[in-house]
């Protein structure tokens, strides 16, 4: 920088301030000097953890230089320091610098159990959200010169008090400091989503159906289509959590960890490894109900492996040397499994479908449940073993985490790993029929299935998904069917068969088209 002789009325151009040569303002052991150029309209500073019963502050010093005042003035450049309320608090000149402690006089309920519960914290520092939530302190450093003229003094009066100050004509500087307490936390949890998977008894599932039917006037049906309209089983979700979160903010500090159960179990349960996990199941299965009639999909069982997964990791506030704010965190998540299952979905009545067969199979469930005591008494009604169901099994697992560089920019870690698999294959025992006094129907069929469902990882320093695809889900079919009819109710022999299948057909059963990974939908965030 270019400075003219103290005390001229004429500058350079790269010193062109009338009366400043240098402002200095030094907080904590830092000074930043504006010497005729732009000046940060803010400083942040993150105040260091007080000791004992001592308040929360950082020394500050402020000091003026002057090259020369046009007015000979020696308190020029004048400058003030203000409080929060826009109120002056301090002076400094030439003559005179200010040095004493700006002060962090807020009061802060960190750790209150309804705002601040450890959970809260933990959703927050999945969610990296860090900004929000931050309570700032406000000091304004203004500095003027004479401007050719004399200085302004001013009074100000405040309740049980006078503030004096002296104003320059031309403001040179204005920028305000912001203090902040230290804040801290270090996260080492596990969280487990534990599906409790109650299953019903045929009798359970006849009342519900009876109360549905009753509910919508159909009385008289009973039971009637409880096969069809009933889950044989209920998933609650169990979440469960152990380990320690210990946060500290000004000069308090706590720990969480015989407490974490029980502030899980009654504060909110979203959280986004284990929402991930669900949302994972549902989209397993929508991607293999995908083209089909839903009411045909039917999930029977669902069995869980439960998700394990833990989460490490730390976050700190802090400022950069040239007071900006920053946030430093971290976390490494290592789900073994973030999902794990075995899914089986009764598609007897899509096979059917395919097959042209969807009305017999139709005839010979609807008997099955019309008549199933006479048929136990080997009198009319049906007659089966119907079983097509399609079978899912397998776990993903998954390790991954992110990390901020010292600008506060924060990306997802390169050493991500991925490890999954899930099989798909078939069990069938699709024989049946129906004898009901003048028709005879029968089909005989089989089924198999070797597949897999594919998990590929898509990244970048922002996001990343898990993305679900497949090469096609294909079945290898044998399907025999037929029916006959008599003459008479009371004759004793049957007659005239009716589409009677002397050999098997045996042909491909395309239950799912290939879906590539670049076009499919089926994605969870790990985000």
């Amino acid at each position: 920088m270019t400075s003219t002789k103290a005390g001229s009325a004429i500058c350079g151009c790269d010193n062109p301030d009338d009366c400043t040569h240098r402002i200095d303002i030094t907080l904590g052991d830092k000074t930043m000097s504006y010497q005729q150029f732009l000046f940060p309209y803010q400083l942040d500073y993150v105040i260091d953890k007080p000791e004992k019963d001592k308040v929360s502050q950082v020394p500050v010093t402020l000091n003026s230089v002057s090259k020369g005042c046009i007015s000979n003035n020696s308190d020029c450049p004048i400058g003030n320091l203000f409080d929060e309320k826009n109120q002056p608090i301090a002076q400094f000149s030439p003559k005179k610098s200010y040095t004493g402690n700006l002060i962090y006089s807020k009061k802060t309920d960190a750790f209150s159990v309804i705002d601040n519960s450890p959970i809260v914290l933990l959703r927050r520092f999945l969610e990296r959200d860090f900004y929000s939530h931050t309570e700032k302190e406000s000091y304004y450093v203004r500095v003027d010169e004479c401007a050719g003229k004399p200085l302004v003094d001013k009074t100000i009066n405040i309740p049980e008090s006078i503030r004096r100050m002296t104003l320059g004509n031309k403001t040179i500087l204005g920028t305000n400091i912001h203090l902040y307490l230290n804040e801290k936390q270090e996260i080492n949890v596990t969280l487990g989503a534990a599906e409790e998977i109650e299953k019903f008894t045929d009798e359970q599932r006849r009342q519900q159906q009876k109360e549905v039917n009753k509910q919508n006037g159909l009385r008289h049906r009973g039971s009637h289509g409880w096969r069809r309209n009933t889950n044989p089983y209920e998933v609650r979700n169990s979440l469960t959590i152990t380990g320690e979160i210990t946060a500290e903010k000004g000069a308090e500090t706590r720990s969480w960890s015989k407490e974490l159960e029980f502030e899980f179990k009654k504060g909110t349960k979203k959280l986004g490894p284990i929402d991930s996990a669900i949302d994972g199941i549902g989209k397993i299965n929508s991607m293999l109900a995908f083209g089909h009639d839903q009411s045909k999909f039917r999930v029977v069982n669902l069995d869980l492996i439960y998700p394990a997964i833990n989460i490490r990791g730390s976050y700190e506030l802090s400022h950069s040397d040239k007071y900006k704010l920053f946030y430093k965190f971290n976390a490494d998540i290592t789900a073994t499994p973030l999902i794990g299952l075995e899914l089986r979905a009764d598609v007897l009545q899509i096979f059917a479908a395919y097959f042209k067969l969807d009305k017999i199979v139709a005839d010979i469930r609807e008997a099955g449940e019309t008549f199933e005591q006479e048929v136990k008494k080997d009198k009319n009604g049906a007659f089966y073993g119907v079983q097509l169901d399609l079978i899912l099994s397998g776990d993903l697992s998954v390790m991954f985490g992110w990390e901020s560089d010292d600008k506060g920019e924060w990306s997802f870690k390169k050493d991500t790993v991925l490890e999954a698999g899930f099989g798909i294959r078939a069990e069938t025992n699709i024989r049946g029929g129906v004898r009901y006094y003048a028709v005879y129907g029968y089909f005989d069929a089989s089924a198999q299935i070797s597949a897999k469902v594919n998990v590929a990882l898509e990244s970048t320093e922002k996001s990343m998904e898990l993305v679900f695809y497949h090469d096609g889900i294909k079945a290898s079919a044998s399907v025999k069917y037929g029916a006959s009819i008599k003459p008479g109710k009371d004759d004793d022999e049957w007659e005239v068969p009716i589409g009677n299948e002397d050999e098997p057909i045996e042909k491909d059963w395309i239950f799912q088209e290939p879906l590539p990974k670049e076009k499919s939908t089926y994605r969870i965030s790990l985000e």
